[in-house]
């Protein structure tokens, strides 16, 4: 600007008491073309729009050096410099798919250099007569100067006049790169606003899909809440099963659903587990109900015999067969056949039982006759069918007939809190099956906290049918009162370790690695008891989802920081 003999009329106030009055005075006093920068930097200190900057920019480039064709060009992410703006002054706005472009040499040169490129007649200037684009756009005067923006060259403003040579001068190389500098300063501006914008609209985002994550969150809590077992929420009410802990409420819903059906039913559990009780409730609860309920264990009738005791048989139809007989099926018709220990059957009898799931028709040992049943077959077994069919101990047709619903019986070490429980039925079963023995009068057996405790660490093996048999000592030894002592050897030895949190002689008594041990310890229970599903898990311990994650990670030496209980 001290080049333009213009300005040289700007007075130079002295002191902040006449700053205004200079600004003023310089204003009224400036040159046209400066005035048209001042009024375009006020209106684009006050545009937020990129876009509208841009058109702004190259209208006053157009009008402030009355050229023919203007152009605001910006250097792309591949390197290419392409016009983002262009302008025809008399028809207005090109479309840069029909229109001739620019001369990219000499845009190029002025965004490589840093410096304004001027020609007065391009096709015969030395410096670009040989370049395809200035003969194929028959250009004359063209003058382009560099964009700055925070000391790198981004883009070039580029104005040409295709049928009048010496259209530019050096005064009009002057004013576009100011305008060049007032631009870059807009366009960063708009820029940096619309990032603010655009990151607020993010946060915004963000913001709200917290929220929405945190309400799906409640909702998920609200939604678990709702599927933990409840067996207040069943249809029946199964007072034979004893038990409220999440596993046997779990398993007693799918037999309050299986109940009110006829299909065929697998029981699957492990001995004393109390399949047949499973299969009782199945029954009982279900539209068979009035009618029969035979059970037979297959593993404890020989192959020979299981034939006749399940199909029956016919006079002399072998030895000792002095009379018609029928089996269990025509016993159990109309009713339930619970079939225990399936899994020892021989492939021959599977392959009758079979023909007896598919057409309800069975056949006597030694007759021709055909009998036509109807029973509702409940099959049970320690081992899954699909694992027998795998181990080729299982006819892979006869399982797909049997098991069209399943329940499986958890082992009393999974059923958390029940043990209890089932002592308290189990001494009130004991009492009542022997009151002779007990005498009038007594007061009803108890078990001692110790030896309560003593049942509820043991593993039981033998489920259920284990639990009875110590209880069932515990009532001969001790009488009125089962102690630790009266227990079995193995649940009473089991007491003298150390009780859980106490150490034991010469242990380590350093506080830190017990808290660790413990807390991995009730950690990994509330996980098995979730089944690994963590928001349960944390509800269990107390805890934030968070929070049990931030411990989990702890455990697994993802996170070295301390937590606390969130």
């Amino acid at each position: 600007l001290e080049a333009d003999p213009d300005l040289a009329t700007l007075p130079t106030g002295q002191g902040a008491a006449g700053a205004a009055g200079t600004r003023a005075q310089a204003a009224a006093t400036a040159s046209p073309p400066l005035r048209r920068l001042l009024t375009l930097s006020r209106r684009l200190n006050t545009e937020a729009s990129v876009e509208r900057i841009l058109d702004e920019v190259i209208d006053t480039a157009i009008e402030l050096t009355a050229a023919e064709r203007g152009f605001l060009l910006l250097r792309q992410p591949d390197g290419e410099l392409a016009a983002v703006v262009s302008r025809n002054f008399m028809i207005g706005d090109l479309d840069p798919a029909t229109t001739p472009s620019v001369s990219r040499s000499i845009a190029e040169r002025a965004a490589q250099t840093g410096e304004p490129v001027m020609t007065v007649d391009a096709g015969v200037d030395e410096r670009f007569g040989a370049a395809a684009s200035v003969a194929a756009l028959r250009l004359r005067s063209v003058l382009a100067v560099p964009l700055r923006q925070r000391g790198a060259i981004t883009g070039c403003i580029y104005v040409d006049h295709r049928l009048r040579g010496g259209a530019f001068d050096e005064a009009a190389a002057t004013v576009l790169g100011e305008l060049a500098d007032i631009a870059a300063i807009a366009i960063e501006n708009a820029r940096l606003a619309d990032d603010l914008r655009r990151k607020s609209r993010e946060v915004d985002d963000l913001n709200g899909r917290l929220s929405a994550e945190l309400a799906e969150r409640d909702a998920e809590l609200v939604r678990v809440k709702a599927d933990l077992p409840d067996r207040d929420r069943l249809r029946h009410r199964y007072e034979r099963i004893v038990g409220r802990s999440p596993a046997i409420v779990r398993m007693l819903d799918v037999v309050d659903r299986a109940a009110a059906t006829s299909l065929p039913v697998v029981v699957i559990g492990e001995s004393g587990s109390g399949k047949e009780l499973v299969a009782r409730a199945l029954h009982d609860h279900g539209p068979r109900k009035t009618g029969p309920f035979v059970a037979i264990n297959c593993s404890a009738v020989p192959e020979p015999l299981l034939e006749s005791e399940l199909f029956g048989h016919i006079r002399g139809s072998f030895t000792g067969a002095d009379r018609d007989r029928s089996g269990l099926f025509e016993v159990a018709d109309g009713g339930t056949l619970f079939l225990d220990e399936i899994a020892d059957t021989s492939v021959a009898m599977q392959a009758k039982l079979l023909r007896v799931l598919q057409d309800g028709i069975i056949r006597r040992v030694g007759d021709t006759k055909t009998r036509k049943v109807d029973v509702r077959v409940i099959a049970a077994s320690q081992h899954a069918l699909g694992e027998l069919v795998t181990a080729g101990r299982f006819r892979e047709d006869l399982r797909f007939r049997l098991e069209v619903i399943s329940v499986v019986v958890p082992p009393l070490r999974e059923r958390d809190g029940d043990v209890p429980l089932l002592v308290d039925q189990l001494l009130a079963q004991l009492a009542r099956a022997t009151p002779s023995a007990r005498g009038a009068g007594k007061p009803a057996p108890r078990v001692t906290r110790a030896a309560l405790r003593a049942l509820a660490q043991h593993r039981w093996p033998g489920n259920v049918r284990e639990l009875e048999n110590a209880i069932a000592r515990g009532l001969a030894m001790g009488g009125d009162v089962i102690d630790v002592g009266d227990l079995p050897e193995a649940i009473a030895t089991a007491m003298a370790r150390p009780e859980p949190g106490k150490p034991a002689v010469g242990e380590d008594l350093r506080l830190k690695p017990a808290l660790q041990s413990t807390e991995q310890a009730y950690i990994g229970a509330a996980m098995a008891r979730a089944k690994n599903n963590q928001t349960v898990a944390a509800r269990l311990l107390g805890l934030s989802r968070f929070g049990l994650q931030k411990k989990l990670r702890r455990l697994a030496g993802e996170d070295a920081t301390g937590d606390d209980d969130a």
